[in-house]
Order: C-alpha cells, then structure tokens, then sequence
C-alpha cells in the first residue's frame, strides 16, 4: 500500500514551500515500513519457548546427551524435570550458547565448579 504512494509521490519535485509537508510525510511513511517490518519479523521468527527433550535439546546444542545432561546438573544450562523426564526450553539453550566462554573464565564460575564435583 505505502509502496504505491511513495511511487506516485516520487515523481513530483516539491517546491521550496512543500518541503516540510513533504518532509512529514516521508517520516510517516518510514513508520509505516517499519510497523510492517516488525510485523512480517515477528511472524516470520520461530518462538523461542519451544520445550525440548533432552534428545532434541542434544541435536540442538549439538552435543551428547550425557554432555547435556551433566551441563543441567551442575545448573549451567537451565532444564526442568517433569515425571522423571528433563525439559529445556529453547530460549534457555539460546541464552547458555550466548554466554559462551566468558562465563567459563571467571573465577568464581571455577570455583563453584570445583565445589560442586567435590560432593560428590
């Protein structure tokens, strides 16, 4: 729809006095493309509250389940156990892949690893 108008508008030249009514509409129409931009986005981008088995969370991560399942105990990536089963949620895996190494430096991070291994 703003595509026909703007086609239509483009070919006139303003004079010195439509500047600013041209102006004006020129922001109207950039704010109109991108409501429709943020809608056709929205729509097109997968929700990220996907809940995941630990089979599908493994393929995601690319990693072994083992891997996974050991990442869940120590709390580095959030799951959620439901009948004996554990649960991720996509946007969960997304956020520990973000955080990446520069959680894995940290002092404390080390530390609270070792903790951790040592009771058992």
């Amino acid at each position: 729809m703003w595509v026909l108008t703007f086609a239509k508008r483009i070919e006139m030249v303003p004079t010195f006095d439509q500047i600013p009514s041209a102006i004006q509409e020129l922001k109207n129409l950039i704010i109109s493309i991108s409501t429709d931009v943020i809608d056709i986005k929205s729509k097109v981008e997968p929700a990220n509250n996907d809940i995941l088995d630990v089979n599908q969370a493994s393929a995601f991560l690319k990693c072994k389940t083992s891997t996974l399942h050991r990442l869940a105990r120590y709390g580095d990536v959030k799951s959620h156990k439901r009948l004996k089963q554990r649960y991720f949620i996509k946007k969960d895996l997304i956020e520990y892949i973000e955080k990446g190494s520069s959680i894995k430096n940290d002092a404390e991070y080390v530390k609270a690893h070792l903790l951790k291994s040592k009771k058992k």
